[in-house]
């Protein structure tokens, strides 16, 4: 065999893996490879592209091939292995392989491993012999596999050409076009040409948007045509009533209902515009796959609220409501044959208890902090027989608005949801595990871009070009762009996360210089991002307090509402479901930290005559009782933005403009801990704490200036005093807090100007 025009290698030896000429005196003298063919990265290609893979009977067998093909073996590191992983990383990073001269000599030194990836049977297999080097060469080797269009190199997207659409396609794809299989055809062949604008590898949409745009009416091949719905039974009300479903008996009973009217649930448009009114007999059919939001009381939401592991955290009684709940399905998990009910008939209402398979993993301690949580879930998706991946299936069944794009997890309801428990959960999809999904689920979930790759790709090479990271606030800028990818670029291969985070590590590869660059930092700046993907845990004080602050039945008093605010105040951005606020996908772990916030602003909705409601039931007097208080709670919750510290992250004035003025009866629900910091209408350059009777005057504008150094300035204290100064101050106090509270990471900008004006330094 020849690698690019070298030497034919014509033995391997499995014992020692003989030494070949490619490149292999870069690698150190004890370093023993041999050669990895076109054929062996062609197949790590296709397992890179592989598709979500959805847990069934049918499928079970084929998820637990491809799954224990990418956990087998366990690294061992060793001097020649490190050696080795030192030098792969360097050769194969994603910075690297970007060029066309880099990602040769990647290929050549990836290309002295075909022993490795011989079955174990071959004579030729070193992959037992030789398994820590084998996993080093496949954990930096595997980037080779995202040259999807074969130019030689890799980039932060592979561009892929789609020839402009039929100017008619339009016409040839409307449904009278298709009654006919001549109609039909003619939309199919019409259509061939986009075809990989509906094909899972995103690539194509990415670079070609405005021309998949054009094959929009392709679509109408994807879906179910022309189906007839027989009307429901006319008593389907009752019998689908949230009551008529707790047995098993009354479940099947309503489902059968409903059966002949499952195409009305679906996205298939077609079946609702053909059978609108019939359809709407079946809506009551939604209880069967409805959320905590749109069905709180169904089964289903009932346990995906209670028996997810952010639930159980530090709160024994939850553990006792889950296992209640649970308890009329316990023959659904037992694993005694004569006493199980999951059989074909009762599948689908055991499906409604899947959550409750998290109590098999906990023990009498319930869960104690955020780690243990991540590694119940390790645990209950670590065997990957057909068995254990069911088990796993059903402990992340919370936790599937987490990795599913067309979900939000605010808005189907699970706002108690913590989707950085469920990482391992990854293991049910993408089996290469897709970044985007598995790495750092995000629990508020946001229309996908397909331009954003490209253009985070252009500003992570912006801010973390070695020209910006020269400074310390520029490699800050980059650190904290990079701090969850860094892993992509470690040389410990135990460490590195390429294999996991796939794609990702090439959008993110500017991130390589504050790692190996030129001005890189110093390992210990840049160790606990590199060793780990789980967030640090922050001090248990703190997430104590903050979970026992931020409790509902805690914020039922303006008292304690005030003091879960307080918390909260600098970090409403993280569960905002704003999507022009949401900062959780900037700040995951940090935001992650602060999940009990959401408390505050949920439940919460605009409304066109926001003004007369707000001033009706947010009055000084109304709040003073607990329904008031939850009132005005209700409608204020989405805009008490507007009352964080100005220049924050979490402050909205500048998004939401007049829309603040509407809410500013709001002011109320904040005066308990004196008082938010705002600007006065008839004073615009002062800002100043505001009390009760000044509230009226309150405007929800941004001065041009910079507002601290006005009110800290020597001219101002001389002619007003400190009292604006210190208000403004103690805004910033999260600045210098130690540890979690800290707003430093969200906020770096507000707090530059708290360090020049704030610190003790400055006084």
């Amino acid at each position: 065999m020849s690698v690019d025009g070298g030497e034919s290698v014509t033995r391997y030896d499995p014992s020692s893996m003989a030494r070949v000429d490619v490149g292999i005196e870069e690698l150190g003298d004890d370093i023993t490879m041999t050669d990895f063919s076109e054929y062996h990265i062609s197949e790590i290609r296709k397992r890179a592209r592989g598709k979500r893979i959805f847990i069934s009977f049918i499928s079970i067998f084929a998820i637990a091939g491809i799954t224990l093909g990418i956990i087998t073996g366990v690294s061992k590191s060793g001097t020649k292995t490190s050696r080795l992983s030192s030098k792969l990383s360097s050769k194969c990073s994603p910075n690297a392989v970007s060029t066309l001269n880099g990602f040769e000599d990647c290929k050549s030194v990836c290309a002295q491993a075909e022993c490795c990836g011989l079955a174990k049977d071959d004579p030729g297999s070193c992959a037992d012999e030789r398994a820590d080097t084998c996993e080093a060469f496949d954990t930096y080797c595997t980037v080779l596999s995202f040259d999807y269009d074969n130019n030689g190199k890799v980039e932060a997207r592979e561009i892929v050409t789609v020839p402009p659409a039929d100017l008619r396609i339009n016409e040839v794809c409307e449904w009278d076009s298709l009654a006919s299989g001549e109609g039909f055809f003619a939309c199919e062949n019409a259509c061939k040409p986009g075809s990989c604008c509906y094909e899972v590898i995103e690539t194509c949409l990415i670079t070609n948007p405005e021309i998949c745009d054009d094959y929009a009416a392709c679509g109408i091949l994807h879906v179910q045509q022309f189906v007839s719905v027989p009307p429901a039974v006319s008593n389907i009300a009752e019998i689908c009533a949230p009551e008529s479903l707790d047995d098993k008996d009354g479940y099947n009973m309503c489902k059968n209902a409903c059966d002949p009217g499952e195409c009305c649930l679906e996205p298939i448009e077609a079946c609702r515009v053909e059978n609108s009114d019939i359809c709407s007999e079946y809506e009551v059919c939604k209880i069967l796959h409805g959320t905590p939001k749109s069905h709180p009381s169904s089964i289903e939401s009932q346990i995906v609220t209670k028996c997810n592991t952010n639930a159980f955290v530090g709160d024994d009684s939850q553990a006792q409501e889950c296992k209640d709940l649970c308890q009329p399905a316990a023959c659904c998990f037992t694993s005694n044959k004569d006493d199980s009910c999951n059989t074909p008939d009762n599948e689908a209402w055991c499906s409604q208890y899947a959550a409750c398979q998290l109590l098999d993993h906990i023990g009498d301690d319930g869960i104690n902090n955020n780690k243990e949580a991540q590694d119940v879930v390790q645990s209950a998706c670590s065997d990957t027989s057909s068995k254990g991946l069911i088990a796993c299936s059903n402990v992340c069944a919370p936790a599937n608005c987490c990795f599913d794009g067309s979900l939000d997890c605010t808005e189907t309801g699970m706002d108690n949801l913590r989707c950085s428990h469920y990482e391992a959960c990854g293991i049910l999809y993408d089996h290469d595990k897709n970044p985007n999904t598995t790495t750092k689920p995000n629990p508020v979930a946001t229309e996908s871009d397909q331009k954003s790759s490209l253009e985070l790709a252009m500003h992570i090479s912006n801010v973390c070009s070695n020209e910006s990271i020269q400074t310390t606030e520029g490699s800050d800028d980059c650190l904290n762009l990079c701090e969850d990818n860094l892993c992509c670029f470690a040389d410990d291969e135990e460490v590195n996360c390429l294999k996991d985070h796939g794609e990702k590590c090439v959008v993110y590869a500017a991130c390589d210089n504050i790692v190996h660059g030129e001005y890189a930092l110093k390992p210990e700046d840049t160790s606990s991002q590199t060793s780990n993907n789980i967030p640090v845990e922050n001090p248990k004080s703190y997430n104590e307090e903050l979970t026992e602050k931020c409790q509902q039945a805690k914020i039922t008093t303006l008292e304690g509402f005030n003091e879960c605010l307080d918390l909260c105040k600098a970090h409403l951005c993280c569960s905002t479901t704003d999507k022009r606020e949401n900062c959780y996908n900037d700040h995951p772990n940090e935001c992650d930290d602060y999940a009990p916030c959401a408390v505050l602003t949920a439940h919460s909705s605009s409304l066109s005559n926001a003004e007369d409601i707000v001033d009706g039931v947010c009055d000084v007097e109304s709040i003073k009782t607990r329904e008031g208080l939850n009132e005005c709670q209700s409608v204020c919750g989405e805009h008490l933005c507007c009352f964080s510290p100005i220049g924050t992250k979490s402050n909205c004035v500048d998004t939401l403009g007049e829309e603040c003025n509407k809410y500013h009866s709001c002011i109320h629900l904040t005066l308990a801990t004196g008082g938010p910091v705002g600007i006065r209408k008839d004073e615009p350059n002062s800002i100043s704490s505001l009390n009760e009777s000044e509230s009226e005057g309150f405007d929800y504008k941004i001065p041009e200036q910079d507002s601290l150094g006005f009110s800290c300035s020597e001219e101002h204290i001389a002619e007003a005093g400190e009292t604006d100064c210190d208000n403004m101050c103690n805004e910033r106090s999260c600045c210098f807090e130690e540890g979690v509270g800290n707003c430093k990471v969200t906020d770096k900008d507000f707090c530059v100007s708290a360090e020049t004006f704030c610190s003790e330094d400055s006084s």
